[in-house]
């Protein structure tokens, strides 16, 4: 059975009339006495919706009419309306009398509020229960008197267009704009109204967007603007008429991008820069467009990471160094132009492209540079190649907080050592262990990482392992081709005031998550005791019950081109915990782009039983928007007070092609296993950029009545390209 995820559901409440060549009506109060004023009514319920009848049968339809707050109103005049009367009859008090076998819709009106309901007669033919209607355009703008006709067209359930099916037109509010049986639209007064094409018993809907004058001239502010990647602008526009006066165009103006590779404009002319270049962005109301400039510029750079910074080059050979210029966020700049030189030509020069050739035996520095934004690397010519390079201990254990030093041995191809030579030194899980330019490594998280030593392009290693680290946790489940992202025992404080998501290589830019979520003391934690996050749910959120609450929103990129994601966390809920009413209890989202394609959670509402579940958040897989059911273990419950480890493996879909994966394993046992996801279309891209501990509370329109907690031990995260 698949469950849903919560979604939002507005009420749309219209007047209705009618525009087809055969219908019947009847009138009645809904109850007798007094008739209300009709602009009380605000909802209008009839029971039963949908209902089949035999031909010369009857049955009655109760209609209840609402005021604003829900109150129940008597005494409302009352129309009944059927759109086929040559199959059924309806009387003044909504009583329904099959006539002969086909479909009508029963359209009940009390004041300007319309209701439908569907009644069906014996059994339907082909061309009336049978088939389905789509209207075009899906949305249209138009000034009083102006007309636009509509296009529909019927299908039969196998999708083939068919002819000679009646379609009848409806219009929520006639006095704003008015339809024909022919499905002519025509502009009465200012307003919206929604105009329904009804075929058998199929619905399709338009909307008509109706303005007062006739638009003469658009005013956009400001006519031209400046930005860099990344940054954000907005144009306004303003309406006047023929003769100077402004007109109301409340969501009647229509925008767009001339290339929103560069920038994008958003419906409320909202500009989002993406890429230098220029774009125009035109505001259009009806027939009159004015555009406005938007020029991307290239942002300025502010630093230049040099891969590597220091390198050995054998007299005669050459290397290449990398450079990465980044802008004032960090954020990398494509393209950006480098100029390379060298301070002792004699030794080492450089080419425009930072590849480094060796003169003569010496050492050289060479200075890369991109606007105001400098780095050096330096270069060692040597006469003899290096063979080999040993790290010494190979292998080590040292107590969280500890510090132990490596050396380094290197070696020509012949076997002889060679002393002197410079020695970079690197660490593959820095929040493991970090290691200084000497060799010292301090241990400053639990688990393994490799030390390497490189020294004239030849490297050696050893391995330092942090008891409580993944050398004594069971990784069976992760694939054999997984390189460790993070591995974050929570025991970290935070490097600023700003937030204590900011530690152990994960990032937040929210600081009101410190009173929200803290490291507290935990010896009984089972991965990496004695800290844990804590994340408090206060009783009382979220204020506004209409969203969704997380204590905390931290994250960590992933490598570029990441296919596959391994992630396992240790996690506790508190005894009290009460599950969302839309039986969302979100835990960690994987994003593709820059939206959370994947949902790790748990699925179930108030003190029931909470299932771990994948969601499928978006995209155009047919479950798109619902919590996959363990498919292997469907009752596996996730006990409240208990800790739990929940493990996955992810993996991104070809583009178009529904062969992506999500396997989910609780405390060990297989609970999930899917490997027919479409996460993304054959046009987006296909890489995960990042994974986000982001524990949302809903779904939607819910509210904590106690405060719960929710304790996090560790989080381990790998990830493998293409």
């Amino acid at each position: 059975m698949r469950q849903r995820l919560p979604m939002l559901l507005l009420p749309i409440y219209a007047a209705c009339t009618l525009a087809a060549s055969s219908c019947v009506e009847s009138s009645t109060p809904l109850d007798a006495g007094p008739v209300t004023q009709d602009a009380q009514v605000r909802w209008l319920l009839v029971n039963p919706a949908n209902a089949s009848i035999a031909p010369g049968d009857s049955l009655p339809f109760i209609a209840t009419a609402e005021d604003q707050s829900g109150v129940k109103l008597s005494n409302v005049a009352l129309q009944w309306t059927l759109t086929n009367s040559t199959v059924a009859k309806v009387d003044s008090h909504g009583v329904v009398t099959g006539i002969a076998p086909g479909a009508a819709v029963l359209q009940a009106t009390a004041g300007s509020v319309t209701t439908l309901a569907t009644v069906n007669i014996g059994a339907a033919s082909s061309a009336d229960a049978n088939v389905w209607v789509s209207i075009s355009p899906a949305s249209k703008n138009l000034i009083v008197g102006q007309s636009f006709p509509l296009t529909w067209v019927v299908r039969d359930v196998n999708g083939n267009p068919i002819t000679g099916v009646p379609v009848s037109f409806i219009s929520s509010d006639a006095s704003v704009a008015l339809v024909s049986a022919g499905g002519v639209v025509t502009g009465k007064k200012s307003g919206e109204a929604v105009i329904t094409a009804v075929a058998g018993t199929s619905r399709a809907t338009a909307v008509a967007d109706v303005l007062a004058s006739q638009v003469a001239n658009i005013a956009l502010a400001p006519k031209s603007m400046t930005l860099q990647p990344r940054q954000s602008g907005a144009f306004s526009a303003t309406a006047v008429d023929s003769i100077g006066n402004p007109i109301s165009i409340a969501n009647a103006v229509e925008w767009g991008s001339s290339n929103p590779s560069v920038a994008t404009v958003d419906d409320d002319g909202n500009v989002m820069a993406l890429a230098p270049g220029t774009t125009s962005v035109t505001a259009t109301i009806g027939n009159v467009q004015r555009a406005g400039t938007v020029t991307v510029q290239p942002s300025a750079p502010a630093s230049i990471t040099l891969t590597p910074s220091s390198l050995d080059v054998t007299l005669g050979s050459a290397l290449k160094i990398g450079a990465v210029v980044r802008d004032s966020s960090g954020a990398a700049i494509p393209g950006a132009r480098v100029i390379w030189s060298s301070g002792n030509t004699s030794v080492a020069v450089v080419d425009s492209t930072g590849r480094v050739t060796g003169k003569s035996v010496g050492i050289a520095t060479v200075k890369a540079q991109s606007g105001n934004a400098v780095s050096f690397a330096t270069v060692t010519v040597l006469t003899i190649p290096t063979g080999t390079v040993a790290v010494s201990p190979a292998s080590v254990t040292v107590k969280l907080g500890a510090t132990t030093r490596f050396s380094a041995t290197v070696r020509d191809p012949s076997g002889q050592v060679l002393s002197g030579r410079a020695i970079s030194w690197t660490s593959s899980q820095p929040f493991v262990a970090t290691i200084d330019s000497n060799g010292v490594a301090t241990a400053v998280g639990p688990g393994s990482t490799t030390i390497a030593a490189s020294s004239g392009g030849v490297n050696g290693s050893a391995t330092l392992i942090v008891p409580g680290g993944n050398s004594q946790v069971d990784l069976s489940h992760q694939p054999a081709d997984m390189t460790p992202l993070t591995d974050r025992p929570f025991n970290s404080q935070a490097k600023s005031l700003s937030d204590v998501a900011d530690a152990e290589g994960w990032a937040s830019s929210e600081s009101r998550y410190l009173s929200t979520f803290s490291i507290t003391s935990d010896p009984t934690a089972p991965r990496s005791p004695s800290s844990v996050a804590q994340l408090v749910y206060p009783a009382g959120m979220p204020r506004d019950p209409s969203l969704s609450y997380s204590p905390v929103t931290a994250w960590i990129p992933t490598p570029a081109g990441t296919h596959r994601m391994y992630v396992s966390i240790w996690l506790k809920i508190s005894s009290n915990w009460i599950g969302h009413n839309s039986q969302a209890n979100k835990l960690m989202e994987a994003f593709i782009a820059d939206h959370p394609h994947c949902v790790l959670g748990l699925f179930g509402s108030g003190s029931a039983p909470l299932r771990p579940s994948i969601a499928i958040n978006g995209g155009p897989d047919s479950r798109a928007g619902e919590y996959l059911p363990g498919n292997v273990a469907p009752t596996a419950t996730f006990t409240r007070a208990v800790r739990h480890r929940l493990e996955m493996v992810i993996s991104a879909n070809t583009p178009g092609v529904g062969d992506g994966q999500a396997t989910w394993w609780m405390d060990g046992q297989l609970i999930g296993d899917y490997h027919n996801i479409m996460w993304v279309g054959a046009s987006e891209p296909n890489h995960w950029i990042q994974l986000e501990l982001m524990p949302i509370w809903g779904g939607r329109n819910d509210q904590l009545v106690v405060t719960q907690y929710l304790w996090v031990d560790h989080i381990y995260a790998s990830t493998s390209i293409h």
